[in-house]
């Protein structure tokens, strides 16, 4: 299987649709974080991580269990749409970006 485009209308799904899984993965981390920082004990350390670890991957549980491995396979076997780094000026926006983000967060976080 092979996907050569998308519409527009599907771009804005997958769009929307990521934006919802980093916006989950995003609370997932703040929230993790400090249900594992403020863990009094070793014990209830192992346990809590444990624990997050399992709701982090409930999905992939899920879907390992539950999708028919004719799916598993069309969908690993599926070629990705391949994308072109936007350019603006000759620069490449999406490293700009990420430098940005990351810059922005090390001088936030030290």
């Amino acid at each position: 299987l092979t996907i050569v485009s998308l519409s527009l209308c599907r771009r804005c799904v997958v769009l929307l649709a990521q934006s919802g899984r980093l916006a989950i993965a995003g609370l997932m981390l703040y929230y993790g974080s400090e249900y594992i920082v403020y863990t009094p004990s070793v014990f209830d350390l192992l346990l809590n991580a444990v624990a997050l670890e399992i709701v982090i991957s409930v999905d992939e549980i899920l879907y390992a269990a539950m999708a028919p491995r004719r799916i598993q396979r069309m969908i690993s076997n599926a070629a990705g749409v391949p994308l072109s780094p936007v350019r603006f000026r000759g620069v490449d926006v999406g490293a700009c970006a990420t430098a940005l983000v990351v810059g922005a967060l090390l001088t936030y976080f030290t």
